[in-house]
């Protein structure tokens, strides 16, 4: 049994992550409809990115406070697009 099987047959080894690799492929993919609300960073309130696919919408709350620099990186990429068309 692999170091990384737990007992319900979960298997997180190295290329076995099909699930997460899909979920942060679906995350980031889907920032190709990303923009923050203005009217949020505006009132000082955190950018809520909301993402559109295949699949449905789902929103992704951001932490400027936690991740300055990260979060206006995420933005400045989706509003360029960057992400548009990204493959999951």
């Amino acid at each position: 049994m692999p170091a990384y099987r737990r007992d319900d047959g979960f298997d997180a080894s190295p290329g076995h992550g099909v699930i997460g690799a899909r979920l942060i492929g679906v995350a980031l993919c889907a920032l190709i409809v990303a923009a923050a609300s203005p009217r949020s960073a505006q009132q000082g309130q955190a950018p809520v990115l909301v993402v559109e696919t295949e699949r449905g919408v789902f929103a992704v709350q951001t932490f400027p406070a936690d991740a300055p620099r990260t979060v206006a990186h995420v933005i400045e990429l989706a509003r360029a697009g960057f992400y548009n068309g990204l493959r999951i």
